[in-house]
């Protein structure tokens, strides 16, 4: 009987190492499962990553871009709203000196095509700087010559 006791002990122990072996297997194979899966993630994320970051990329050259239009939209603006305030001092001016100087004959058309005809001027060429400057000079040296009138 001791030879079957043992005998039936060794199946028993040989049947317990089978299962654990058995496990074993199957919880490997589940682990590569998992691995793969895990690879094809990760895989998928990079990829994705990859796809923001060139997103990421153009939509800063278009910011870039905007900030630069709007930088310079803005001097333009600044620069029209210095011209506006010069041409709405001298319509100003151009009024007080045609009230002074009466309804008499004038050598200078009348004050309106004079504004008009300079808008249209300084419109054209606001990018121009010099040419703008060069203009305010000499409108600056016909609002002495007026003011002497």
């Amino acid at each position: 009987m001791e030879v079957h006791e043992v005998c039936k002990r060794f199946l028993h122990e040989l049947a317990r190492e089978m299962s654990e072996q058995a496990q074993v297997i199957d919880e490997h194979a589940s682990l590569v499962r998992a691995h793969r899966k895990l690879l094809t993630e990760k895989r998928s994320l990079r990829q994705k990553l990859l796809d923001v970051q060139q997103r990421r990329a153009v939509v800063q050259e278009e910011l870039r871009g905007a900030r630069r239009e709007h930088k310079g939209l803005s001097e333009e603006q600044a620069e029209a709203s210095g011209l506006s305030d010069f041409l709405s001092n001298l319509e100003s001016t151009l009024t007080k000196a045609t009230a002074k100087r009466g309804k008499g004959a004038s050598k200078f058309p009348a004050p309106p095509e004079n504004l008009a005809s300079l808008a249209m001027v300084v419109q054209r060429n606001t990018r121009n700087l010099r040419f703008v400057s060069g203009v305010n000079l000499q409108l600056q040296a016909c609002l002495r010559t007026l003011n002497t009138l």
